[in-house]
């Protein structure tokens, strides 16, 4: 933890922390609410090692009409008011069995969220963009490697 003084524990503030490489750079234990702070904030170390850690994905929710998409996340999507194209990372520059899950949450009119996979890489195989066109449609892509081959795999 910190400094022992006579059976106390020195605490301090999440932003009087300096955190680099994933570890405190100083001997100070976080009270539980600035550990919180520091879990919470958005993109901090703390909580992408966390997320990381437990195989869960930060949850993002959007109804832009381009998005590049990040390993790691739950995209929730509104195709409200035009529809969504959402465009997969290079498999080669993400870790195999990195997850990317997808939720069209609500559309209007016949709009679509359409996913492409990066230049010539696949989804299962295909080159083929993956569409969904119906509300509560979801999709989790894992990166794979099967024989040298890499493939964003719908499980």
């Amino acid at each position: 933890a910190t400094e022992n003084q006579h059976g106390f524990i020195k605490t301090t503030k999440q932003e009087d922390v300096e955190i680099t490489a994933g570890t405190l750079s100083d001997d100070k234990a976080l009270t539980p609410y600035d550990l919180n702070q520091a879990i919470i904030a958005e993109n901090s170390i703390i909580q992408n090692s966390i997320l990381s850690l437990t195989n869960a994905l930060k949850y993002t929710y959007s109804n832009n009409s381009t998005i590049y998409a990040q390993v790691g996340k739950h995209y929730s999507l509104r195709a409200d008011p035009n529809s969504i194209v959402i465009n997969l990372p290079d498999i080669t520059t993400v870790a195999i069995g990195a997850k990317i899950s997808i939720k069209l949450k609500r559309l209007v009119n016949n709009n679509t969220v359409t996913i492409n996979p990066y230049s010539n890489q696949t989804i299962d195989e295909d080159t083929s963009s993956f569409v969904l066109d119906v509300v509560g449609q979801a999709i989790t892509l894992v990166a794979g490697n099967d024989n040298s081959e890499t493939d964003w795999e719908i499980v």
